[in-house]
This record gives C-alpha cells, sequence and structure tokens, in this order.
C-alpha cells in the first residue's frame, strides 16, 4: 500500500521482505510484527531515506494491526479463503 520508488529512492526491496512478514505473520505475534516494522524502517532509512522511513514506520504501526482484517494486516495470507 506505499509507492516503490521516491525521489529516486528504490523502497520495493524493503517492502516485498516486509509484506512477506506481514503475509506470514501469527495472530498475536506482536514482538514479531514490532521487529518486521522495526527492519522495514532500518532498510528504507539505508536506502538514503531517513525521514520516510519514520513516517513509513508510523503507518505501519497503525494501519496494520491484525485486528483490522485488511488486506495488508499482520498475518493477511493465513486469513485466505
Amino acid at each position: 500500500m506505499w509507492f516503490d520508488t521516491w525521489k529516486g529512492i528504490d523502497f520495493y526491496p524493503a517492502c516485498f521482505s516486509h509484506d512477506l512478514k506481514y503475509w506470514c505473520g501469527y495472530p498475536d505475534e506482536e514482538a514479531e510484527r514490532l521487529i518486521a516494522d522495526a527492519e522495514l524502517m532500518i532498510d528504507i532509512a539505508k536506502a538514503g531515506a531517513p525521514k520516510m522511513a519514520e513516517v513509513m514506520f508510523a503507518g505501519v504501526r497503525v494501519g496494520g494491526h491484525e485486528q483490522l482484517k485488511k488486506s495488508f494486516s499482520w498475518g493477511f495470507g493465513r486469513n485466505l479463503p
């Protein structure tokens, strides 16, 4: 649910890795989710966008909780029909 590039910086590898972690997450794995989100923030910062990394971290912490049951929520791959 984010763009792949910004000001010439490629976010796709970091976002893809983060999406895989969210896809296969298990219910109530709050520590694992926090680690996945922190790794996303670190990867985006390393790519050259430290401020964007903070924005993205805040976004996934608020919008990615499993209780929201969205197509991008923690563990969304386990909720497929």
